[in-house]
Order: structure tokens, then sequence, then C-alpha cells
């Protein structure tokens, strides 16, 4: 299982502190469902991770459980992809077809979304708490032939449009000709792939080399899953394309980049790598993950639109359009929407851990004004929604477990803060 979130290393420059933290969560929520579906953690990679499952079904449901998690605030864009074959581990390699093939996987999915194989899926269709939607058939370096890729498609997950895949491989179109077949360039005997290492908040670097041997191996291992997360490279390449690329070669259709930002401006940034923009060219609706800088990207976009009237609407929490009954007009390549802070409703949510920071306080009860109380539940978080009626502009919490000395602070609407109790 490989983890990797979105936009890190950007993050990371912007603000150390709050990358850290990010980094903090995702540990703590990944070990914690990797445990309980029966996981095996391999190593980490500085923001990302490496692990393995006995089935394709624990894996599949540890991502969506993770998925669910890190769609909560404070957002942890994470990417996954699974894929199923078999591995060999040494002191210094993990290799194997299987993860090269997830390898490939990973960098078409987008934050908040789990692609998986076509062999994935057919291991999959007999469960009916697992849907999932084909995107399409790929043409995946090194493999030789064409693979159907699906998203799992179950409530709360994203799902990548086929623009946004096919911006980072080429979809396969019936009758041409494979890698292996004549006429083209067969895979060398064996491959490899350098993936760089990177220590805790960026110190100290090191590389494993990734290897694709022959399939005529005389040995075989245990199967186990590998579960993909997009890496920097292919993210780098989508950015150099979506800033250098306004249409495409066939000048049949062309792109359309929408930039979200706050009340202060264009350079307002208010929203990465969370929420969904949703446009509308006369009934022709397209959704896509709003990425870095408020940025999101539609591609193949006919022509035949530039000029016309654009509804925009924009899914977030936490935040509303300026006027989202205004349409917009698309006279460019780029169009920007001026968000303001959602008042209709009020979110109190937090975390509680012990003093210091190693365990999570599930059943501590939360008392809030001392009128509102709930309970942290096993990853020792608590939400409520205040009324429109009731929003204040702070609030009073206690935090109170059998054990530990209680603690009250203020807390600000809206945001997601972590308590901690020490222990009698």
């Amino acid at each position: 299982m490989f983890t990797d979130i979105q936009g890190y290393t950007a993050l990371m420059q912007r603000d150390e502190q709050k990358g850290v933290a990010m980094r903090e969560r995702h540990r703590e929520i990944f070990n914690t469902l990797t445990v309980k579906h029966g996981g095996t953690i391999l190593q980490y990679y500085g923001d990302g991770t490496l692990s393995t499952f006995d089935s394709v079904v624990a894996a599949a449901k540890c991502g969506i459980e993770m998925q669910k998690e890190f769609t909560r605030k404070p957002i942890v864009p994470l990417r996954i992809g699974i894929h199923l074959g078999d591995i060999i581990t040494t002191e210094e390699e993990v290799i194997g077809d299987a993860v090269n093939v997830a390898s490939r996987i990973e960098t078409l999915a987008i934050a908040g979304s789990i692609l998986i194989s076509d062999i994935v899926q057919k291991e999959l269709y007999n469960q009916k708490d697992i849907q999932w939607k084909s995107m399409g058939l790929y043409v995946m370096k090194n493999v030789d032939h064409p693979m159907e890729i699906f998203a799992i498609a179950n409530k709360g997950l994203k799902i990548p449009s086929r623009d946004q895949i096919s911006e980072k491989v080429k979809p396969y179109i019936e009758g041409e000709k494979l890698s292996g077949e004549e006429g083209e360039i067969s895979p060398t005997e064996e491959s490899h792939r350098n993936i760089t290492l990177t220590g805790p908040s960026g110190g100290g670097t090191n590389q494993m080399k990734v290897s694709k041997k022959k399939k005529t191996w005389t040995y075989i291992t245990s199967a186990a899953v590998i579960v993909g997360i997009i890496g920097s490279i292919a993210g780098t390449a989508n950015i150099i394309k979506q800033n250098f690329f306004s249409s495409s070669s066939s000048g049949s259709s062309a792109q359309v980049t929408v930039y979200v930002h706050g009340p202060e401006g264009t350079q307002d940034i208010i929203l990465e790598n969370e929420g969904e923009v949703i446009i509308d060219f006369d009934g022709d609706r397209r959704t896509a993950q709003i990425g870095d800088q408020g940025r999101t990207v539609f591609t193949e976009i006919p022509e035949k639109f530039i000029g016309k009237p654009l509804h925009i609407l924009i899914n977030s929490d936490g935040y509303e359009e300026t006027d989202p009954e205004a349409p917009y007009e698309w006279k460019d390549n780029s169009i920007y929407v001026p968000m303001v802070p959602d008042k209709s409703q009020g979110k109190i949510s937090g975390i509680v851990k012990s003093s210091d920071g190693a365990f999570l306080l599930d059943n501590a009860r939360v008392l809030i004004d001392n009128e509102w109380a709930t309970i942290t539940d096993s990853l020792g978080r608590f939400y409520l929604d205040i009324e429109t009626s009731r929003i204040k502009e702070r609030y009073d919490i206690s935090i109170f477990k059998d054990g530990f000395t209680p603690v009250s602070e203020y807390y600000y609407p809206n945001s997601s803060k972590e308590f901690r109790l020490k222990k009698n």
C-alpha cells in the first residue's frame, strides 16, 4: 500500500507547520486503519507509505475508509490505486510486475479517489458494498495489453473524469499496435525505477530501486495487494501541460481553467486540493476536483461553447460563491470565481489525544458552552453542527474522560482543534 499526499511538497514550502501537521494526521489514521484491516506496513516515504494486504477486499475496504476519514477536516488530499499480483521483498528492494503496474495506476488518480485495475475489479465483483465505475481502456507503459481502469464509486469518494486520466496516459484506440507487436519496440528484459525516499520533515534522502523483471521467474511469492498513490512526476508533467497547452491538437476542442479564490482577490487562495468545480455548458456538465492554487482544468471542451454563458457551481465546505446564480462568459482560457465564507452553518470539530500525543482517546465526553454534548469516536474525533441562529464567534469546550484530567479551552467555529488530556 503506497500513500502520498497531493501537493505536499508545495505545502511544506508555503507553510511547514501545516505540512507537518497534515502528515502526522495522515500517519495516525493510516496506521490505525491499516492494522484494523489486517495490512502490513513495509516502509514510510516522507509523506507516503508502502504496505501490503492479504486480500483485495481488505485493501479496498481499507482504502475506502481512509478516503472517507481524510475528507473530514483537516482534509488530507490522498490519492490511491490498487493492483493485485506477486511481489518479492528483500532488505533493499521491493520488486515484481505488480509493483510497476500499481505504480502506473496510481499516477492516474486524483485526491480523494481510489483507482483499481481490471483484475482487482473482477475480485470485487461479488462485493455488494463496494461500487465501481469504468474509466475506460488505456495503454500502460511496459504492459503488453490495454488495461481497463475502474474507480471505486462508493459515496463520499472522488471519481476522476476521463479527461483527467487521458492527460496522464494514452487511451486505447481499437486496432492500434501495442508494445511488443510487430513494428513496435518490446520492453527490455529488466528495467528499474529509482524512487527517492525523504525522511521526516524532508531531512535525509536515499533511493530504493524498484525492479521489473522477466515473467519467467522460477519462484513464486505469496500474493499481495499493492495500493499505489500518485507521485510528483506525473503532477509536474500535468502542471506543464496545463500552463503551456490551451487546446487540443485537433483544433476541434479547447480547455478552460477555473480559479477559485477568496474575497480579497485572485491571490487569496482559500481552497486547495479540496472541494469540486462543476461546469455546465447548456446541459454539457462536467465535474473535477479543485487542485493546487485553487486551479481546476477542464479539457476537450467543444469550441462551439467559447463566448457563451457558462454556469459554475463550487461544492465545498465552509465557503460559497459570491453570486452562485450569475453565469460566466468564457472569453479566454481562464475564469475566476470569487468565494466568501459560508455563514449558513457552524461546525465544531476536533481531536482528543493523550498529553504526549501518542494515543487517540475515544469515548471522551465533549461539553460545549455547557449546552451541547457529544463523545469522541474510535479515532478520538468529535463533530457537531450548529444551527445558523446559534452560531457564535467563540465557544468554551471542556473535555472529560475517566482516568484523565479534564481540560477547558476556547474554540473558534469551522476550525479543527486538538485537545490533549493528561493521565491521572
